[in-house]
């Protein structure tokens, strides 16, 4: 294995660089004031403007370069936590000990803990652009979050007033060549079982029932893949012991993070045994183990149980043998793993729960059995159906439960430009098609896409396996290679004009010069009407408007503008009498007095809406015809002049 210092020798270096610096400071979720402390005075360090806010939010932002000041500012997101896991042979302290960083076969990995690629590595690329002042962007609004592996409390308390970039980037996602779109809302439920405690029978023996060796995994992204969970296979081995032998719980541990699926889980049990030994009882636990691996079509590479005898101390205290079957039975009738699939998008999990965590405590002859799990779903009503479900089975056997977080999901955008812009630039930088997925997993993007109206967003990242256990990897090329691919998309803000001018350039290069000049003039305009009219629709006294048709979403985006039509964007028909109403009922609370008719579409309705509440009718162009000889810049200064003006 080749050790940390040899980072220095992979590209991109100043990522690989940060990164390794990132990795020295301690960053678990609900303990971030050591990095989040270093990102702000790295920030302050290069006079940029920065802001820490009173939960540990970091928000930088990186002025345009040269060309770029007159175009919208971009919003770049990820989060500055990291999962704690480590083997359970290895001796390491998170609270103070540097993350161990480890070159292998083409992988960046840690030495027997977890990596924190997810989503340190998000942090490397911004801080490499904060430090670099040769690289092509427009203003960059940075947001660094805390707490997103552990309850999302760092985007939920965001203030997002901060923000005036319309398009968003969120660097979290974990596979390279695939552009994301839409994730899933999910929640967090606690569910607490208090039970009675008594001194064990002096007779019984004292065994521990330790399922171990699995492989864990990410519990939204690979919760499909056939990873066991072992709180579930403890349950249904203690129930199958049960049934033979009278036991009492001691204890029952399980999991560490609710987003990770558990990789080991233990129980103490005090067994009492007439005419049979320990081993009989480690028999039919084996032989028990190996049915249920079968039966859940198990594909963990060396899944594990171990019964062992251990000393009595002489105060240990279990719980009844009916509270006893009270706790299996709770812990084997939570639902968990796959629930639904994506009926709309192929081989995407709709729905799933991960019972993540088991975790108990004696306290004043009192066992406290308190059980996390975290439900997910595309759909939000399914996603309340399954916590509903939670809740149900925790009564049922008498136990408190309550959400401790939830999060909305994120929906599709049919219509994206940075979606556009970001499939452009990677068939330039890979020379390929990306992929454009949604992922069963809980981004921060659903918030943001709450909380900033026509929020145009994507997720994009490297390969990184295994996260949330300390086989996590992170393929070095793919860092590589989605770096290029960023800074590709930042430079793209041109991307059309600059793509004609090239193309000209190409079958014609005697005229180059000419073509240069065209495309600076050119832009140059541009960037004056969107500068123009960025600073009049700011000041405008309401941002609504309305037409015949829904073709104006870029334009209300890019000016922070509210479009309402009288027919779909598809133009697929006429409204009927209680959506004419109730469009009416709009234009009259926000005091609209002009409807635009596009020249492509029939201005009959627009007229009629017009009409019904004493407004007058505008033409406005959608661009898709030349009915005269008027540019683009031409017709758009119209249109947005005439926009503006009804907006007075």
């Amino acid at each position: 294995m080749s050790k940390e210092t040899n980072l220095e020798n992979l590209e991109p270096k100043g990522v690989f660089h940060y990164f390794s610096e990132i990795s020295k400071i301690p960053r678990a979720s609900k303990k971030e004031k050591k990095i989040s402390d270093w990102l702000y005075n790295f920030a302050k360090e290069r006079n940029l403007e920065v802001t820490q806010d009173e939960v540990l939010n970091i928000f930088i932002k990186k002025p345009a370069t040269k060309g770029y000041e007159n175009y919208s500012p971009v919003i770049l997101q990820g989060h500055m936590d990291m999962v704690w896991e480590k083997n359970k042979n290895t001796d390491f302290d998170f609270e103070t000990q540097g993350i161990e960083l480890v070159v292998k076969d083409g992988f960046l990995r840690a030495n027997g803990t977890t990596l924190g690629g997810d989503d340190g590595i998000a942090v490397a690329y911004m801080l490499e652009l904060i430090d670099r002042n040769d690289i092509e962007h427009p203003a960059l609004e940075m947001i660094i979050t805390v707490d997103e592996e552990d309850g999302m409390t760092g985007v939920n308390n965001l203030d997002y007033s901060i923000f005036t970039g319309k398009t968003m980037i969120n660097l979290d996602t974990e596979e390279h060549g695939k552009i994301y779109v839409s994730s899933a809302g999910g929640g967090r439920t606690v569910t607490e079982l208090t039970l009675d405690t008594k001194e064990i029978n002096s007779e019984s023996k004292l065994i521990t029932v330790d399922v171990k060796g699995l492989s864990g995994g990410h519990s939204g992204a690979e919760i499909h893949c056939g990873f066991g969970n072992a709180n579930k296979i403890l349950g249904e081995v203690l129930d199958h012991l049960n049934k033979k032998y009278n036991f009492s719980i001691v204890n029952i541990d399980g999991g560490d993070k609710v987003n990770a699926i558990p990789r080991e889980a233990v129980a103490t049990l005090a067994v009492d045994l007439k005419d049979e030994t320990v081993e009989d009882v480690k028999k039919l636990a084996e032989l028990a183990f190996e049915n249920i691996i079968k039966d859940m079509k198990i594909i963990d590479k060396t899944p594990m149980i171990e019964v062992v005898e251990v000393e009595k101390k002489g105060d240990e205290k279990g719980v009844s043998e009916a509270d006893s079957n009270r706790l299996i039975s709770l812990i084997n009738e939570l639902p968990n793993g796959v629930l639904a699939m994506s009926k709309n998008i192929d081989d995407l999990v709709e729905t799933s729960i991960n019972v993540g965590v088991i975790k108990t405590k004696n306290e004043n002859g009192k066992l406290i059995i308190k059980i996390q799990t975290l439900p997910r779903s595309s759909v939000n009503k399914s996603l309340d159906e399954i916590m509903k479900k939670v809740i149900e089975v925790s009564e049922k056997y008498g136990a408190a439960v309550r959400i401790d977080s939830s999060y909305m999901s994120w929906e599709y955008r049919e219509n994206s430009r940075i979606r556009d812009i970001a499939t452009e630039a990677f068939k330039k930088v890979a020379n390929k098609d990306p992929e454009i997925r949604a992922i069963h997993a809980g981004l921060e993007c659903g918030i943001f896409d709450v909380n900033i109206k026509d929020l145009d967003i994507i997720s994009v990242g490297p390969n990184i396996f295994g996260a949330h256990t300390p086989e996590e990897r992170m393929e070095i090329w793919s860092v590589k290679e989605t770096w290029d691919w960023l800074l590709e998309i930042l430079k793209n803000a041109k991307i059309e004009v600059k793509n004609i001018k090239d193309a000209l350039v190409k079958v014609d290069p005697a005229n180059k010069d000419y073509y240069e000049k065209n495309y600076t003039e050119y832009v140059g305009k541009l960037d004056a009407m969107i500068k123009k009219y960025e600073e009049q629709f700011a000041k405008a006294p309401h941002k609504n408007f309305v037409t015949g048709h829904a073709a104006f979403a870029y334009l209300s985006r890019d000016f922070g503008l509210e479009q309402n039509s009288v027919e779909d964007v598809f133009a697929e028909g006429e409204p009927n009498a209680a959506q004419l109403a109730k469009l009416i009922e709009y234009v009259k609370e926000n005091n609209i007095k002009t409807i635009f008719a596009e020249e492509m579409a029939s201005p009959e309705v627009s007229k009629t809406l017009a009409k019904e509440v004493g407004a007058k009718v505008e033409t406005i162009y959608t661009i898709e015809s030349k009915e005269d000889d008027k540019t683009y810049l031409q017709r758009m200064d119209e249109n947005l002049a005439k926009i503006l003006e009804s907006l007075k």
